[in-house]
């Protein structure tokens, strides 16, 4: 992964059950005076033996793809490190919710094997299917609220939230469901949180919960504590779209 001087604090313990796929969405400035912006999140994941940086396609509607820059995990104060990533453009040009979705390719021969063993979502045998009244929904992302880009120190702070919800129904949008917020954890705004990865938790145990992927959320409303997310199923169906064309090139 490529260096650079500026400084991270690390995020708070916002994955209690062992989220920590989600980073914030970061992007590169031309004037090195305003060196970083930071809009939205996105999440790591694994699918049979490729990496991606996943997030909504919207977050990238002011930047470059090319300016994206997606980093590991932080332990303590550290250089802040970038993964080495290109983005793959979805097939057909969509303007529906469902395809509200942007792909990263993380180049793993410029990465650390465990740290992407460690802190990607293994989407592999991801069974696509929908959430479930009992099961209770996980949004961890990065508001802008809670994260920021100090210039003039050259650090930039993050804080991982994560936030509780129900499933509420399948949206009006083709492959999107909507999902209703129980807690907000103090945000008075959800801005930033698009592109944060959705998990269905159930306690299968007095201490262990089973967790599965169900989406990615594009879309909250602190205000009406409703957001909606796009299906795991069309996620996975452009996860397993590249990997049939990247085994072919």
């Amino acid at each position: 992964m490529s260096k650079n001087a500026e400084s991270i604090t690390p995020p708070s313990k916002a994955e209690p059950l062992g989220l920590n796929w989600a980073r914030p969405l970061l992007f590169e400035n031309s004037d090195a005076s305003w060196r970083y912006s930071m809009r939205g999140s996105c999440f790591l994941c694994r699918f049979h033996s490729r990496f991606y940086a996943i997030t909504a396609r919207h977050c990238l509607s002011d930047f470059s793809s090319d300016a994206a820059r997606i980093s590991g995990p932080i332990e303590g104060t550290q250089a802040l490190q970038f993964f080495d990533v290109r983005e793959i453009g979805l097939p057909g040009n969509g303007q529906e919710d469902c395809s509200d979705l942007a792909f990263f390719l993380i180049e793993p021969a410029l990465a650390d094997q465990a740290i992407l063993d460690r802190c990607c979502l293994d989407l592999t045998y991801c069974s696509g299917e929908a959430a479930l009244a009992n099961e209770t929904l996980i949004v961890v992302g990065y508001p802008w609220e809670q994260n920021s880009v100090e210039y003039e120190n050259l650090r930039i702070s993050t804080k991982g939230y994560a936030i509780h919800g129900r499933y509420h129904g399948t949206a009006d949008s083709k492959h999107c469901s909507r999902l209703s917020f129980e807690t907000l954890g103090g945000l008075n705004n959800l801005d930033g949180l698009s592109g944060s990865p959705v998990i269905a938790f159930i306690k299968s145990g007095e201490d262990s919960y089973s967790r599965r992927f169900v989406g990615v959320l594009i879309r909250g409303s602190a205000t009406s504590r409703q957001g909606s997310y796009v299906d795991s199923a069309r996620v996975v169906y452009f996860l397993r779209q590249f990997d049939a064309h990247l085994q072919k090139s």
